[in-house]
């Protein structure tokens, strides 16, 4: 979603489909019914069931549900509560169809009591994909065990490796690249920031004589990317930077101040 990059969401639109009926779907899909963190996403799913190309449209199921025993709310893929936008008024919830599931309706508001006219029908559900990356970090579609984040305050390639890549989550690093794969997968994600920084510092560095990941692994290093004529002065220029333009390396000075993409894996996450 454009007001949350570590989610997914899916409109199953129908004319009308009951709390149940979308509780069954969700099963099916394999997907939670959505939870909405924020106005800006509230305005965004507005945009999206107003907009269907169905018959009719303006409402949705989402996955709030209202507890009798408690008159508590909850979500049900089991984030926190931290928006919302109940309708608080009783004219909807005079005709019978009050219940535990509440539904989005094109005015912004969130209603557990379907219009009568509707006998507990709404235009279909909104369904989920959430990463398992926190916020502000994107999950890699090549390595799902992998959370990046793109840095645009240039910093030299030490300063972004132990400092702020660091500072972001614990045992973080710059962004290691293995594979063709991997590398175009941060050439799109840089490119989102073309205009502020042409090339981002990797985590590839040459000491010892031989090239290394600086933040370690284990691992050999057996991918590259050279541009014609690189690497090159190698003395002066022992580390490397992602170029946007076309996605190959070349070698730079450490010290000068540069873009850079942060990783972590999820194994970190906690920490």
């Amino acid at each position: 979603m454009a007001s949350n990059p570590n989610k997914c969401y899916l409109y199953a639109y129908e004319v009308y489909m009951t709390a149940g009926q979308a509780a069954l779907k969700s099963a099916s899909l394999g997907y939670s019914l959505l939870s909405i963190d924020s106005k800006e996403e509230n305005d965004e799913l507005i945009d999206i069931i107003i907009n269907c190309k169905g018959p009719a449209c303006g409402s949705a199921w989402i996955g709030l549900n209202y507890d009798n025993t408690s008159s508590t709310n909850s979500w049900i893929d089991g984030y926190p509560l931290s928006f919302t936008s109940i309708n608080e008024s009783s004219s909807y919830c005079n005709d019978g169809f009050e219940g535990k599931q509440y539904f989005l309706s094109w005015d912004g508001l969130w209603y557990n009591c379907p219009a009568k006219s509707y006998y507990g029908r709404v235009h279909g559900a909104l369904y989920e994909y959430r990463t398992d990356c926190p916020k502000g970090w994107l999950q890699s579609t090549v390595d799902s065990t992998k959370c990046i984040n793109t840095q645009t305050n240039k910093q030299s390639f030490f300063d972004a490796s132990t400092e702020t890549c660091g500072a972001l989550s614990s045992n973080a690093n710059v962004a290691q690249v293995f594979s063709a794969d991997a590398n175009h997968e941060l050439l799109v994600t840089a490119t989102a920031e073309a205009m502020k920084c042409d090339k981002f510092f990797i985590d590839l560095v040459y000491q010892n004589n031989q090239w290394q990941w600086f933040g370690g692994n284990g691992q050999n290093v057996t991918y590259f990317n050279w541009k014609q004529g690189y690497p090159a002065n190698l003395t002066a220029n022992p580390c490397v930077m992602l170029n946007i333009d076309d996605g190959t390396w070349t070698n730079e000075d450490c010290m000068q101040s540069g873009c850079f993409i942060c990783e972590k894996s999820l194994a970190q996450i906690a920490n």
